[in-house]
């Protein structure tokens, strides 16, 4: 009797310990996978903002494009005017005779 009872509490420790180092891997291994998720959550937030900054330089770069084109255009519409403005300035003149038949006209 007094064997079994000391296997039993033999068997008691054992189980103790047993069940001790299964609650610890069990903590460890939440604590691993709780870093893991936190490092994912840091590694995804700085791809999110590095995405954002790029996307941001891209959209600035297109307007200033835009607005470069904007501005050759809008210069382009004022030649021509000039242009259209200096042939009928020369039209006019040669209608009323008042320029140099003979000279090329200075434009």
């Amino acid at each position: 009797m007094l064997n079994e009872d000391i296997r039993s509490m033999q068997t008691d420790i054992s189980e103790r310990r047993e069940s001790r180092n299964e609650r610890y891997a069990i903590k460890m291994n939440y604590q691993a996978k709780k870093k893991d998720l936190q490092w994912r959550r840091e590694t995804l937030s700085h791809e999110v903002l590095l995405s954002a900054t790029m996307h941001q330089r891209e959209q600035e770069a297109k307007d200033k494009e835009i607005l470069r084109l904007q501005a050759a255009t809008a210069l382009q519409e004022r030649e021509a005017d000039t242009w259209r403005l200096k042939i009928q300035y020369e039209t006019m003149i040669r209608a009323t005779g008042a320029g140099p038949s003979s000279s090329s006209p200075s434009v």
